[in-house]
């Protein structure tokens, strides 16, 4: 039977190399894969059912325990109705598979699903039972508790709720009046109670904008499946550029380790993705982070070039973040003929802008050893910004001081929204 992250997500993936297994299972690199999944929500035990769906009956509730027959009778009845609002305020992980005593002994689960089934057969609307039953399982609903009938809240579902309760939901398909909520409501919970989230296939099948939903809604970046995989890992591993970058632009780990010890960087580092791992770089990648088998990404490179790239790279960071810290200690360790003249890859920045921007006491200290070094005072940035024109929006006279004595290009125009900065400069 095909994986739940295929048949969830589509049975393509949009980067031409990313495979499916056998069982269409998310396979990553070292023959590690996603894990797979059953076909239901702890509910395998019931996809043979046959027979016809059939309504839980009227609602009748015993009270079982002092005090809470009200609440569960509430609960039903919300269910039932497919009052979403109603559901979430009462259920709890206490009454969530709670039985009508008096009736057929129906879980708030077999209500909800069995009022779907109710709704397309009088050609109402079944959306909000849908979401009704995703809440529940949120709660940790049990599919598989049979009723008097010896039926599971699967056989009393409709196509749309089946999906819901053996984890098939196409998100991008029916429901589209809700799937946005439904979205809100999936990314809380982890689809499989157990392994992937849908965060980590989406990444992992390069649904970008499914990953846009799912982050807007609250998704967590951070989220380890079995393997200590977080989404990160998924998407670098098939060198999908574009959800990796809103993984990190939402404060992914560029540095997280699976139970390999691989990060991110080794994933993309292993299976050529250069432009990837220049990304990873500038959020902060270490490529001399040693996994089990003591391999560093640089390791792992397939290509000299790839390798030299890395090392380069990472150097070049490692000196622009030395800079905004102004950090002498640092800033000698990695500072180089090579790497004076290095840019981050997206900005443009140099280390001498980012000097001139830091907030640290011994930035104009750090100014004046890189242009020792051979700094060009008059770089421009992605943005036509030269040192000069940062530490005149940060107002750092100090650093000012140094550029201008360096030979730093002043014009009336570079100061037109600091008159005082430049009445200065000019006597």
């Amino acid at each position: 039977m095909a994986s739940v992250a295929a048949r969830f997500w589509g049975p393509s993936v949009c980067c031409s190399q990313s495979k499916l297994s056998g069982t269409s299972s998310l396979k990553l690199g070292r023959g590690r894969s996603l894990p797979p999944m059953s076909s239901g929500w702890r509910c395998s035990g019931v996809s043979g059912l046959g027979g016809g769906a059939v309504s839980p009956g009227p609602v009748v509730v015993e009270v079982a325990e002092p005090g809470t027959g009200e609440g569960h009778r509430e609960l039903f009845e919300a269910c039932r109705s497919g009052d979403l609002e109603r559901v979430r305020k009462l259920v709890t992980a206490e009454n969530v598979n709670s039985r009508d005593t008096a009736g057929r002994k129906s879980t708030p689960l077999h209500f909800a699903a069995g009022e779907t089934l109710r709704a397309q057969t009088q050609a109402a609307q079944s959306p909000l039972c849908v979401c009704v039953c995703v809440v529940l399982l949120q709660h940790d609903a049990e599919p598989t508790i049979r009723n008097t009938d010896g039926r599971t809240a699967l056989d009393l579902a409709d196509a749309s709720a089946k999906a819901v309760l053996t984890g098939e939901l196409d998100l991008t398909g029916t429901f589209a009046g809700v799937r946005t909520h439904l979205f809100l409501l999936l990314t809380l919970f982890n689809l499989s109670l157990k392994f992937s989230t849908p965060l980590h296939l989406a990444a992992g099948y390069n649904r970008v904008k499914t990953v846009q939903l799912l982050l807007q809604h609250g998704a967590d970046v951070h989220a380890k499946d079995k393997g200590d995989l977080v989404p990160l890992h998924n998407a670098c591993s098939y060198g999908h550029y574009k959800v990796i970058e809103l993984l990190v632009k939402h404060g992914a780990c560029v540095n997280a380790m699976d139970l390999w010890q691989f990060t991110p960087l080794h994933e993309a580092a292993s299976k050529n993705h250069v432009e990837v791992c220049s990304l990873l770089l500038s959020y902060g990648a270490n490529p001399t982070f040693l996994n089990c088998y003591n391999k560093s990404s640089i390791d792992l490179a397939p290509t000299a070039q790839l390798k030299e790239q890395l090392t380069y790279e990472f150097r070049g960071h490692s000196l622009l973040q030395a800079a905004r810290d102004a950090d002498m200690v640092q800033v000698k360790k990695h500072l180089s003929m090579e790497t004076i003249s290095f840019k981050h890859p997206h900005t443009q920045e140099t280390a001498l802008h980012c000097a001139s921007a830091s907030r640290y006491p011994k930035r104009k200290q750090v100014c004046e050893v890189l242009l020792r070094k051979g700094a060009n005072v008059n770089e421009k940035t992605k943005d036509l910004q030269t040192p000069l024109h940062v530490a005149s929006e940060k107002a750092h006279n100090d650093v000012i001081e140094v550029l201008v004595k360096h030979e730093a290009k002043v014009t009336p125009t570079l100061f037109m929204q600091r008159p005082l900065v430049w009445s200065c400069l000019c006597g």
